[in-house]
């Protein structure tokens, strides 16, 4: 496990006040207590010498109130038994499963450093090097794992500890399952840190080796670009968008970047497992070899359309239209500017605004910007156009009040109708002074 933030009180003040141990305290007559290092959902983490071996430990302590729960201790045990079988110089290495004192404790491997995730909020983007070298590093833990059959299903920046010399440890298999006993999860269940979720763990659907490299490849776009894709929504939105779409490449964030590279974080984040890499060794072999190569769905595959059945029905839209539109500037009908701007209104569902609503007006907007010669007000702006001419939502504001607000020259209102049991979409395209 690892230290605590260097020279921060704040953090210092509010781990301690967790902390139940006092330093310099015993626990089971083995273990001096040297000082907390986290508190998490299962309970406190401290940092402890082990008296009998004489090593420093980072001991978990199970939470007194968990430890009369059943699920809660066995999801605590099994931490031990599934972390055990995964031998790597890359996963931190557990030492026991002890009662001490009247409490449950998993004794492990101390690491002197920091956590990815504090990493990356002092230094923002890393160098390239060293993205690569903790990603293959990470992914050379993955293949140990993997090969007993145990998924970590929470692989996130806190979980990726860093020592003195910057080389990364996966720590924490507290939500891991074994493949081979999947029943102990329902279908249906979410288990993860939403930041980091797979699109199929988003769904509640079954979680492979492959969610976990979704996440690795979560982690290596945040390391490469300062920030993690599909920022600044509500956590539904960026689900949402997960669960649809590949985000834009890395290498927009990041300007000089090698094109393989952005293949490689691409290939990590392809919302289909089935279009990812399929195992952590092909990651390392990537890395090594510095070349992801081309595939066909690379080039044609970007983005799919599968929600409620309708996003065909979206797509035929956005074909359909952007015919028409290109076929009356052929006829000369209108005179186009060098840029046509379209504003795409939200997406309406029965029942209001979800996620799923959202991420379909999100795709709704990507396939008419994919047409030439037209640009697409971006969903901020259109909201901003929305709530300047209507602040209570109650009323779709006048077409050509919207189009100067926003600086468009066309708007687009589709509907989204359940009928006869069937789902039908539904759009007017307006041009100014229609």
């Amino acid at each position: 496990m690892k230290t605590g933030e260097p020279g921060s009180d704040a953090t210092a003040t509010g781990l301690h006040a967790h902390a139940e141990l006092a330093t310099a305290s015993m626990l089971g007559g083995r273990y001096r207590i040297e000082g907390v290092l986290g508190v998490g959902g299962m309970g406190v983490v401290y940092r402890a010498t082990d008296l009998a071996l004489d090593v420093p430990v980072a001991l978990k302590l199970l939470r007194p109130e968990l430890a009369h729960r059943d699920d809660a201790f066995a999801r605590f045990r099994q931490e031990l038994l599934l972390a055990r079988q995964v031998s790597s110089p890359r996963v931190v290495r557990i030492h026991d499963l002890a009662q001490a004192d009247g409490r449950w404790l998993i004794s492990m491997d101390f690491v002197e450093g920091e956590s990815l995730d504090r990493h990356l909020d002092r230094h923002g983007a890393l160098p390239v090097d060293d993205a690569l070298r903790i990603a293959r590093q990470v992914a050379e833990g993955l293949v140990a794992a993997h090969a007993k059959g145990v998924i970590h299903r929470d692989l996130k920046p806190a979980n990726i500890l860093l020592d003195t010399q910057g080389n990364a440890y996966i720590s924490d298999f507290g939500v891991a399952r074994s493949l081979a006993t999947s029943g102990q999860t329902r279908t249906g269940a979410v288990v993860g840190t939403p930041d980091y979720l797979s699109p199929e763990q988003a769904r509640g659907g079954i979680a492979d080796a492959r969610s976990d490299l979704y996440a690795l490849g979560l982690m290596l776009y945040e390391m490469l670009a300062g920030k993690p894709p599909f920022a600044g929504g509500t956590v539904a939105e960026v689900l949402a968008q997960r669960m649809l779409q590949v985000p834009p490449p890395v290498s927009r964030e990041r300007a000089g970047l090698p094109p393989w590279i952005a293949r490689l974080v691409d290939r990590l984040l392809r919302p289909q497992p089935a279009h990812r890499f399929q195992g952590a060794d092909d990651v390392i072999r990537a890395i090594d070899r510095r070349e992801v190569p081309w595939r066909l769905r690379d080039r044609f595959g970007r983005r799919s359309f599968a929600v409620l059945g309708s996003v065909a029905l979206l797509a035929l839209l956005a074909g359909g239209m952007a015919w028409w539109m290109r076929h009356e500037r052929v006829a000369g009908v209108v005179a186009s500017p060098p840029l046509d701007r379209l504003l795409v209104l939200p997406l309406t569902l029965p029942g209001g605004d979800t996620a799923e609503s959202v991420a379909l007006s999100a795709q709704l907007r990507d396939a008419f910007a994919s047409v030439p010669g037209h640009a697409v007000v971006d969903r901020e702006r259109t909201l901003q156009a929305l709530r300047q001419l209507d602040p209570d939502g109650t009323a779709t504001p006048d077409a050509d009040a919207l189009l100067r607000v926003a600086a468009a020259q066309r708007v687009l209102q589709p509907r989204l109708l359940r009928v006869s049991g069937r789902w039908r979409v539904q759009a007017v395209l307006a041009r100014a002074g229609q």
